[in-house]
């Protein structure tokens, strides 16, 4: 009798975990990350900066600075055409 209750309590906590981990698991990376390349002023003509947010959520400053004027490209974080390359190596 006394493994049936552990064993009981053994599965609800496995149950618990895995309730709570699974959504986690789910909502943990963005749809989409972005490439954004930094300029000097509102004319985009002197480019100071680039920066990349991976679909993992990981910002990297390639280099330069960050300003107000700036392009962005959006990765589709879902595409399965060509996933290694939006990864941080």
């Amino acid at each position: 009798m006394k493994k049936s209750i552990k064993m009981k309590i053994a599965l609800a906590g496995a149950g618990l975990v895995a309730a709570i981990a699974i959504p986690l698991g789910a909502i943990a990376y963005p749809m989409f990350g972005w490439e954004h390349v930094y300029y000097s002023d509102a004319s985009h003509t002197t480019v100071v900066g680039e920066e990349t947010m991976y679909c993992t959520g990981k910002k990297n400053l390639r280099w330069g600075e960050i300003t107000a004027y700036y392009d962005e490209e959006l990765i589709d974080c879902h595409d399965p055409i060509e996933p290694p390359r939006y990864w941080p190596e």
